[in-house]
């Protein structure tokens, strides 16, 4: 059998990235905010298939100190995301999201 007539293998399913449409501004903790420091969390969430974090799989990737990683889980938490599809059909997908404190200079 030549080259030409083989079956072609079938296409996989076209993957799409999910979307962020809408997050709150994290709360800048005080204590935080008043002693200058800085930080940035990484947080690991499964998405659901309506494009919310599933509170139950939120763990912190990257910590940075005690209260930016509870405000870092808040903000993801109340996060709206457009699902991550494949083949046309929304899926669940685990993301990683990162949150910055930075102040202002």
């Amino acid at each position: 059998m030549d080259r030409a007539a083989q079956p072609l293998a079938p296409r996989a399913p076209r993957r799409e990235p999910p979307g962020l449409l809408g997050h709150p501004t994290p709360r800048y903790p005080g204590r935080l905010r008043q002693a200058g420091i800085e930080g940035r969390v990484l947080v690991e969430v499964v998405l659901d298939t309506l494009g919310r974090a599933e509170p139950a799989t939120l763990r912190i990737a990257s910590p940075a100190h005690p209260l930016f990683d509870a405000e870092a889980s808040s903000a993801v938490l109340a996060s709206r995301y457009r699902p991550a599809r494949r083949g046309g059909r929304p899926v669940r997908l685990r993301i990683l999201v990162p949150v910055t404190f930075a102040l202002r200079r």
